[in-house]
């Protein structure tokens, strides 16, 4: 059900276009899958996890996470260095 979906969001991205997706633990391995084939295993940008909810988990080990699958249209038409021109942040 996917698969036609991203094919044609991948066909409408700029070439310096990304995705950015979002999904708990269940879908990421099987979904990073599906948007290597449709994109290009070499044009994963990165992923990022965070801790979304808390709960009584009496184990150090938390369940509750949620990623971002990161995917380029074109990883080498990428800026190297992402930074808004709006946003007033500290210079290097």
């Amino acid at each position: 059900m996917m698969y036609p979906r991203l094919k044609l969001l991948h066909r409408l991205l700029r070439p310096e276009g990304v995705l950015f997706t979002s999904m708990d633990r269940n879908e990421m391995a099987t979904f990073k899958l599906l948007l290597e084939e449709v994109f290009g295993a070499g044009n994963w940008v990165g992923e990022i996890a965070w801790r979304n909810v808390t709960d009584n988990n009496p184990t150090n080990i938390c369940l509750e996470h949620e990623y971002v699958l990161c995917f380029a249209k074109s990883k080498s038409a990428l800026s190297p260095v992402w930074k808004s021109p709006y946003l007033d942040a500290k210079k290097s």
